[in-house]
Protein backbone atom coordinates (compact mmCIF):
# COMPACT_ATOMS: atom_id res chain seq x y z
CA UNK A 1 0.00 0.00 0.00
CA UNK A 2 2.66 2.55 1.12
CA UNK A 3 4.96 1.71 -1.75
CA UNK A 4 1.95 2.18 -3.89
CA UNK A 5 1.30 5.54 -2.93
CA UNK A 6 4.54 6.57 -3.37
CA UNK A 7 4.60 5.36 -6.95
CA UNK A 8 1.24 7.41 -7.78
CA UNK A 9 2.37 10.57 -5.89
CA UNK A 10 5.79 10.47 -7.94
CA UNK A 11 3.67 9.71 -11.37
CA UNK A 12 1.58 12.44 -10.71
CA UNK A 13 4.35 14.74 -10.26
CA UNK A 14 6.21 13.73 -13.52
CA UNK A 15 9.26 12.51 -11.89
CA UNK A 16 11.23 9.76 -12.34
CA UNK A 17 12.22 7.27 -9.49
CA UNK A 18 15.95 8.84 -10.32
CA UNK A 19 14.51 12.30 -10.05
CA UNK A 20 13.29 11.39 -6.51
CA UNK A 21 16.47 9.36 -5.19
CA UNK A 22 18.55 12.39 -6.32
CA UNK A 23 15.92 14.64 -4.10
CA UNK A 24 16.80 12.47 -0.79
CA UNK A 25 19.06 10.20 0.78
CA UNK A 26 17.44 7.21 -0.62
CA UNK A 27 19.38 5.33 -3.18
CA UNK A 28 17.56 4.40 -6.96
CA UNK A 29 18.05 0.87 -5.68
CA UNK A 30 15.49 1.35 -2.20
CA UNK A 31 13.17 4.08 -3.63
CA UNK A 32 12.65 0.93 -6.25
CA UNK A 33 12.02 -1.46 -3.62
CA UNK A 34 10.14 0.25 -1.25
CA UNK A 35 7.74 1.53 -4.20
CA UNK A 36 7.19 -2.72 -4.79
CA UNK A 37 7.39 -3.87 -1.58
CA UNK A 38 5.88 -1.13 0.52
CA UNK A 39 8.92 -1.48 3.48
CA UNK A 40 10.33 1.57 4.85
CA UNK A 41 11.04 4.07 8.38
CA UNK A 42 8.91 6.56 8.68
CA UNK A 43 11.59 8.67 8.25
CA UNK A 44 12.41 7.50 5.30
CA UNK A 45 9.07 7.72 4.35
CA UNK A 46 9.31 11.60 5.36
CA UNK A 47 12.05 11.75 3.18
CA UNK A 48 10.33 10.55 0.18
CA UNK A 49 7.46 12.32 0.72
CA UNK A 50 9.33 16.29 0.99
CA UNK A 51 10.98 15.17 -2.30
CA UNK A 52 7.44 15.00 -3.52
CA UNK A 53 6.00 17.78 -2.65
CA UNK A 54 3.74 15.57 -0.17
CA UNK A 55 3.03 14.92 3.81
CA UNK A 56 2.60 11.64 5.78
CA UNK A 57 -0.32 11.49 8.01
CA UNK A 58 -0.63 8.26 9.41
CA UNK A 59 -3.54 6.93 12.00
CA UNK A 60 -3.72 4.61 14.65
CA UNK A 61 -6.74 3.05 16.12
CA UNK A 62 -6.52 1.78 19.60
CA UNK A 63 -7.07 -2.32 19.46
CA UNK A 64 -10.89 -3.32 19.42
CA UNK A 65 -11.96 -0.65 17.83
CA UNK A 66 -14.00 -1.06 13.99
CA UNK A 67 -12.06 1.92 12.48
CA UNK A 68 -9.17 0.74 10.38
CA UNK A 69 -5.61 2.36 10.57
CA UNK A 70 -5.37 4.57 7.38
CA UNK A 71 -2.01 5.95 6.17
CA UNK A 72 -2.54 8.98 3.58
CA UNK A 73 -0.33 10.51 1.34
CA UNK A 74 -1.51 14.11 0.37
CA UNK A 75 -0.31 16.11 -2.51
CA UNK A 76 -1.57 19.57 -2.95
CA UNK A 77 -5.18 18.71 -1.61
CA UNK A 78 -5.47 15.17 -3.36
CA UNK A 79 -5.21 12.27 -1.41
CA UNK A 80 -4.99 8.61 -1.70
CA UNK A 81 -6.63 6.19 0.49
Amino acid sequence: MIGELINEARRYQGLTMRQVASKTAVSLGALGKIEKNGNTTLATLADIAQALDCTVEVKLIPSGSSEVISTLLTNEGRASP
